[in-house]
Protein backbone atom coordinates (compact mmCIF):
# COMPACT_ATOMS: atom_id res chain seq x y z
CA UNK A 1 0.00 0.00 0.00
CA UNK A 2 1.25 3.65 -0.76
CA UNK A 3 1.12 6.24 1.91
CA UNK A 4 0.05 9.72 -0.29
CA UNK A 5 -0.80 13.39 1.17
CA UNK A 6 -3.46 15.40 -0.41
CA UNK A 7 -0.79 18.39 -0.48
CA UNK A 8 1.57 16.86 -2.83
CA UNK A 9 2.16 18.46 -6.71
CA UNK A 10 0.05 14.71 -8.18
CA UNK A 11 -3.48 16.13 -6.78
CA UNK A 12 -6.21 13.41 -5.54
CA UNK A 13 -8.49 14.16 -8.47
CA UNK A 14 -5.28 12.90 -11.07
CA UNK A 15 -5.02 9.59 -8.66
CA UNK A 16 -9.21 9.44 -8.24
CA UNK A 17 -10.58 10.99 -11.46
CA UNK A 18 -14.16 9.41 -10.49
CA UNK A 19 -14.63 11.56 -7.54
CA UNK A 20 -14.96 15.18 -7.26
CA UNK A 21 -14.49 15.25 -3.61
CA UNK A 22 -11.14 15.28 -2.10
CA UNK A 23 -11.11 12.96 0.42
CA UNK A 24 -10.62 15.32 4.17
CA UNK A 25 -7.75 12.75 5.80
CA UNK A 26 -4.39 14.06 6.32
CA UNK A 27 -2.95 10.40 4.98
CA UNK A 28 -4.96 8.00 2.40
CA UNK A 29 -3.65 4.50 1.63
CA UNK A 30 -4.02 3.81 -2.76
CA UNK A 31 -2.84 0.54 -4.06
CA UNK A 32 -0.03 -0.08 -6.17
CA UNK A 33 -1.83 -0.64 -9.00
CA UNK A 34 -4.27 1.93 -8.89
CA UNK A 35 -1.57 4.37 -8.38
CA UNK A 36 0.45 3.77 -11.32
CA UNK A 37 -2.92 3.21 -13.38
CA UNK A 38 -4.20 7.26 -12.16
CA UNK A 39 -0.82 9.08 -11.83
CA UNK A 40 0.83 7.20 -14.73
CA UNK A 41 4.33 7.50 -13.02
CA UNK A 42 7.67 6.88 -15.03
CA UNK A 43 9.53 5.93 -11.98
CA UNK A 44 13.39 7.74 -12.12
CA UNK A 45 16.53 6.55 -11.42
CA UNK A 46 17.42 5.39 -7.82
CA UNK A 47 20.14 7.48 -7.46
CA UNK A 48 18.07 10.50 -7.98
CA UNK A 49 15.29 9.10 -6.00
CA UNK A 50 17.70 8.79 -2.85
CA UNK A 51 19.00 12.29 -3.22
CA UNK A 52 15.30 13.57 -3.71
CA UNK A 53 14.45 11.63 -0.47
CA UNK A 54 17.59 13.40 1.01
CA UNK A 55 16.45 16.98 0.06
CA UNK A 56 12.87 15.85 2.28
CA UNK A 57 14.95 14.89 5.80
CA UNK A 58 15.99 18.12 8.15
CA UNK A 59 20.16 18.03 8.66
CA UNK A 60 20.10 17.27 12.94
CA UNK A 61 22.48 20.64 13.66
CA UNK A 62 25.28 18.36 15.51
CA UNK A 63 28.59 19.93 16.57
CA UNK A 64 31.07 20.28 14.26
CA UNK A 65 34.39 17.80 14.79
CA UNK A 66 37.55 18.97 16.00
CA UNK A 67 40.33 18.99 13.33
CA UNK A 68 43.65 17.43 14.06
CA UNK A 69 47.01 19.78 14.67
CA UNK A 70 47.59 18.89 10.91
CA UNK A 71 44.55 20.12 9.61
CA UNK A 72 45.38 23.60 11.63
CA UNK A 73 48.34 23.61 9.82
CA UNK A 74 47.14 23.19 6.71
CA UNK A 75 44.28 25.94 7.33
CA UNK A 76 46.79 28.61 7.82
CA UNK A 77 49.64 27.42 5.27
CA UNK A 78 47.70 26.49 2.20
CA UNK A 79 46.02 29.79 1.12
CA UNK A 80 49.53 31.57 1.42
CA UNK A 81 51.19 28.67 -0.68
CA UNK A 82 48.21 28.92 -3.08
CA UNK A 83 48.30 33.03 -3.64
CA UNK A 84 52.09 32.77 -4.05
CA UNK A 85 52.12 29.83 -6.59
CA UNK A 86 48.81 29.55 -8.19
CA UNK A 87 50.51 27.71 -11.24
CA UNK A 88 50.88 24.49 -9.11
CA UNK A 89 47.95 22.17 -8.63
CA UNK A 90 46.60 21.35 -5.64
CA UNK A 91 48.06 17.81 -4.99
CA UNK A 92 51.78 19.45 -5.23
CA UNK A 93 50.76 22.01 -2.79
CA UNK A 94 49.67 19.09 -0.53
CA UNK A 95 52.85 17.75 -1.04
CA UNK A 96 54.56 20.44 -0.25
CA UNK A 97 52.40 21.29 2.13
CA UNK A 98 53.20 17.58 4.16
CA UNK A 99 57.07 17.71 3.74
CA UNK A 100 56.83 21.45 5.16
CA UNK A 101 54.81 19.80 8.34
CA UNK A 102 57.68 17.45 8.74
CA UNK A 103 60.69 19.43 8.75
CA UNK A 104 58.75 22.16 11.21
CA UNK A 105 60.06 22.04 14.69
CA UNK A 106 58.64 20.88 17.89
CA UNK A 107 57.65 24.36 18.91
CA UNK A 108 55.66 25.00 16.00
CA UNK A 109 53.99 21.44 16.21
CA UNK A 110 53.20 22.05 20.21
CA UNK A 111 51.53 25.12 18.94
CA UNK A 112 48.68 23.32 16.92
CA UNK A 113 48.77 20.53 19.04
CA UNK A 114 47.66 22.86 22.02
CA UNK A 115 44.76 24.30 19.94
CA UNK A 116 43.53 21.12 18.31
CA UNK A 117 43.61 19.81 22.36
CA UNK A 118 41.34 22.74 23.33
CA UNK A 119 38.55 22.30 19.88
CA UNK A 120 38.37 18.85 21.49
CA UNK A 121 37.60 19.93 24.97
CA UNK A 122 34.88 22.45 23.48
CA UNK A 123 33.81 20.14 21.03
CA UNK A 124 33.58 17.22 23.78
CA UNK A 125 31.11 19.93 26.06
CA UNK A 126 29.01 21.23 23.48
CA UNK A 127 28.27 17.22 22.12
CA UNK A 128 27.67 16.36 25.74
CA UNK A 129 24.69 19.62 25.85
CA UNK A 130 23.34 18.71 22.58
CA UNK A 131 23.07 14.93 23.44
CA UNK A 132 21.10 15.97 26.90
CA UNK A 133 18.30 17.77 24.38
CA UNK A 134 18.23 14.66 21.88
CA UNK A 135 14.94 14.37 20.57
CA UNK A 136 13.44 11.33 18.94
CA UNK A 137 12.44 13.07 15.39
CA UNK A 138 16.32 14.02 15.35
CA UNK A 139 17.90 10.58 16.08
CA UNK A 140 14.97 8.96 13.57
CA UNK A 141 16.53 11.45 10.68
CA UNK A 142 19.88 10.86 11.45
CA UNK A 143 19.46 6.97 11.03
CA UNK A 144 17.59 7.46 7.82
CA UNK A 145 19.77 10.04 6.57
CA UNK A 146 22.97 7.23 7.34
CA UNK A 147 21.17 4.71 5.60
CA UNK A 148 20.15 6.56 2.27
CA UNK A 149 24.03 8.14 2.24
CA UNK A 150 25.39 4.71 2.59
CA UNK A 151 23.10 3.42 -0.28
CA UNK A 152 24.27 6.49 -2.43
CA UNK A 153 28.20 6.33 -1.43
CA UNK A 154 28.60 2.29 -0.42
CA UNK A 155 32.39 2.79 -0.27
CA UNK A 156 32.74 5.84 1.73
CA UNK A 157 33.32 5.83 5.21
CA UNK A 158 30.63 8.05 7.06
CA UNK A 159 29.95 8.98 10.67
CA UNK A 160 27.96 6.80 13.55
CA UNK A 161 24.02 7.89 13.42
CA UNK A 162 23.07 9.67 16.61
CA UNK A 163 21.52 7.48 19.43
CA UNK A 164 18.60 8.53 22.01
CA UNK A 165 20.23 8.47 25.77
CA UNK A 166 17.18 7.63 27.08
CA UNK A 167 16.39 4.76 25.08
CA UNK A 168 16.70 1.24 26.56
CA UNK A 169 20.62 -0.51 25.57
CA UNK A 170 20.90 -2.98 22.73
CA UNK A 171 21.15 -6.54 24.66
CA UNK A 172 24.52 -8.62 24.66
CA UNK A 173 25.87 -11.17 23.14
CA UNK A 174 26.82 -14.50 23.97
CA UNK A 175 30.03 -14.17 23.63
CA UNK A 176 29.78 -10.19 25.11
CA UNK A 177 28.24 -12.17 28.39
CA UNK A 178 31.41 -14.04 28.77
CA UNK A 179 33.67 -11.45 28.20
CA UNK A 180 31.92 -9.83 31.00
CA UNK A 181 32.13 -12.11 33.41
CA UNK A 182 35.65 -12.77 33.11
CA UNK A 183 36.82 -9.32 33.21
CA UNK A 184 34.01 -8.99 36.50
CA UNK A 185 36.52 -12.13 37.79
CA UNK A 186 39.68 -12.14 39.74
CA UNK A 187 43.35 -12.51 38.68
CA UNK A 188 43.78 -15.99 40.00
CA UNK A 189 40.05 -16.74 37.52
CA UNK A 190 41.70 -15.03 34.82
CA UNK A 191 45.45 -16.96 34.98
CA UNK A 192 43.18 -20.21 35.37
CA UNK A 193 41.46 -19.11 31.37
CA UNK A 194 43.55 -16.72 29.91
CA UNK A 195 47.28 -17.99 31.33
CA UNK A 196 47.66 -14.28 32.73
CA UNK A 197 45.26 -11.68 34.22
CA UNK A 198 43.92 -9.02 31.88
CA UNK A 199 45.70 -5.97 33.85
CA UNK A 200 48.97 -7.06 32.48
CA UNK A 201 47.60 -7.65 28.82
CA UNK A 202 47.19 -5.06 26.50
CA UNK A 203 44.08 -4.04 24.81
CA UNK A 204 45.18 -6.48 21.67
CA UNK A 205 46.14 -9.24 23.54
CA UNK A 206 43.15 -9.36 25.85
CA UNK A 207 41.08 -9.61 22.65
CA UNK A 208 42.77 -12.37 21.28
CA UNK A 209 43.12 -14.30 24.54
CA UNK A 210 39.40 -13.97 24.95
CA UNK A 211 38.62 -15.18 21.63
CA UNK A 212 40.75 -18.53 22.11
CA UNK A 213 39.26 -19.13 25.61
CA UNK A 214 35.93 -18.78 24.34
CA UNK A 215 36.26 -21.26 21.22
CA UNK A 216 38.15 -23.53 23.98
CA UNK A 217 34.75 -23.68 26.44
CA UNK A 218 32.55 -26.27 26.55
CA UNK A 219 29.25 -26.63 24.97
CA UNK A 220 27.08 -27.04 28.53
CA UNK A 221 28.81 -23.28 29.30
CA UNK A 222 28.31 -21.97 25.87
CA UNK A 223 25.19 -22.99 25.98
CA UNK A 224 24.40 -21.46 29.37
CA UNK A 225 26.11 -17.85 28.36
CA UNK A 226 23.40 -17.96 24.84
CA UNK A 227 20.67 -18.93 27.33
CA UNK A 228 21.79 -15.20 28.97
CA UNK A 229 21.79 -13.69 25.66
CA UNK A 230 18.09 -14.70 24.99
CA UNK A 231 16.40 -13.81 27.75
CA UNK A 232 18.67 -9.97 27.64
CA UNK A 233 17.24 -9.68 24.05
CA UNK A 234 13.75 -10.46 25.28
CA UNK A 235 13.86 -7.88 27.75
CA UNK A 236 14.90 -5.53 25.28
CA UNK A 237 12.48 -6.30 22.76
CA UNK A 238 9.43 -5.98 26.12
CA UNK A 239 11.40 -1.91 27.05
CA UNK A 240 11.60 -0.98 23.07
CA UNK A 241 8.57 -1.57 22.83
CA UNK A 242 7.54 0.49 26.16
CA UNK A 243 9.76 3.18 24.75
CA UNK A 244 8.05 3.29 21.60
CA UNK A 245 4.63 4.01 22.52
CA UNK A 246 5.97 6.48 25.14
CA UNK A 247 7.93 8.49 22.39
CA UNK A 248 5.53 7.86 19.07
CA UNK A 249 7.95 6.37 17.32
CA UNK A 250 5.70 4.52 14.99
CA UNK A 251 3.76 7.63 13.97
CA UNK A 252 7.26 9.19 13.25
CA UNK A 253 8.25 6.37 11.11
CA UNK A 254 5.30 6.47 9.50
CA UNK A 255 4.94 9.79 8.45
CA UNK A 256 8.48 9.99 7.18
CA UNK A 257 7.96 7.06 4.80
CA UNK A 258 4.59 8.94 3.63
CA UNK A 259 7.18 11.90 2.91
CA UNK A 260 10.28 9.65 1.52
CA UNK A 261 7.66 8.21 -0.65
CA UNK A 262 6.41 11.08 -2.08
CA UNK A 263 9.58 13.02 -2.32
CA UNK A 264 10.99 10.19 -4.66
CA UNK A 265 8.14 10.96 -6.95
CA UNK A 266 9.19 14.13 -8.54
CA UNK A 267 7.25 16.51 -10.99
CA UNK A 268 9.07 15.27 -14.39
CA UNK A 269 7.72 11.77 -13.42
CA UNK A 270 3.91 11.84 -13.82
CA UNK A 271 2.65 12.43 -17.13
CA UNK A 272 1.58 16.06 -16.60
CA UNK A 273 5.03 17.40 -15.51
CA UNK A 274 6.63 15.15 -18.87
CA UNK A 275 3.77 16.95 -21.01
CA UNK A 276 5.11 20.53 -19.22
CA UNK A 277 8.31 19.28 -19.90
CA UNK A 278 8.21 18.73 -23.15
CA UNK A 279 6.52 21.79 -23.82
CA UNK A 280 8.80 24.22 -22.65
CA UNK A 281 11.41 22.27 -24.08
CA UNK A 282 10.02 22.93 -27.56
CA UNK A 283 8.89 26.84 -26.94
CA UNK A 284 12.48 26.92 -26.09
CA UNK A 285 14.11 25.36 -29.20
CA UNK A 286 11.25 26.95 -31.38
CA UNK A 287 11.97 30.67 -29.91
CA UNK A 288 15.53 30.51 -30.21
CA UNK A 289 15.90 30.01 -34.40
CA UNK A 290 12.60 32.64 -34.38
CA UNK A 291 14.76 35.49 -32.78
CA UNK A 292 17.61 34.95 -35.09
CA UNK A 293 15.17 35.12 -38.00
CA UNK A 294 13.56 38.42 -36.83
CA UNK A 295 16.80 39.81 -36.33
CA UNK A 296 18.02 39.07 -39.64
CA UNK A 297 14.82 40.30 -40.90
CA UNK A 298 15.40 43.79 -38.97
CA UNK A 299 18.46 43.97 -40.50
CA UNK A 300 18.38 42.51 -44.26
CA UNK A 301 14.61 43.07 -45.20
CA UNK A 302 14.39 46.81 -44.68
CA UNK A 303 17.60 47.74 -46.87
CA UNK A 304 15.91 45.37 -49.64
CA UNK A 305 12.81 47.23 -49.49
CA UNK A 306 14.47 50.61 -49.68
CA UNK A 307 16.22 49.57 -53.17
CA UNK A 308 13.02 48.03 -54.47
CA UNK A 309 10.99 52.00 -53.58
CA UNK A 310 13.94 53.64 -55.06
CA UNK A 311 13.50 51.33 -58.33
CA UNK A 312 10.03 52.26 -58.28
CA UNK A 313 10.22 55.88 -57.90
CA UNK A 314 12.99 55.63 -60.80
CA UNK A 315 11.10 53.59 -63.33
CA UNK A 316 7.77 56.00 -62.95
CA UNK A 317 9.66 59.22 -63.61
CA UNK A 318 11.05 57.43 -67.32
CA UNK A 319 7.46 56.82 -67.98
CA UNK A 320 6.68 60.18 -67.63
Amino acid sequence: MFLLKSTHPISTSTLFPATSQQPSLRWFSVSKASYLRYAKIKPASPKLQIVRKLRVIPTTNTPKRPSTSYGLFLKDEFSKLYEASKELPPQTIMKLLASKWNGSPNSIKKKYESEAAHERLKYEKDYAKFMQNVKPKQVLFSIKRRNLLKKLHPNKPLSKALTDPNAPPKPLTSYLHFVKDAREASDVVQTQILGKPLAKMSFEESGRALGAAWKRIPSDMKKLYENQALASRAKYYTAIKAYKVRVGADELERELRGKLRLAAIGRRDTLKGRKRVAKKSATRKSSKPKKQKLLKKSTKKPMEKSAKRVVKKDSRKLAQ
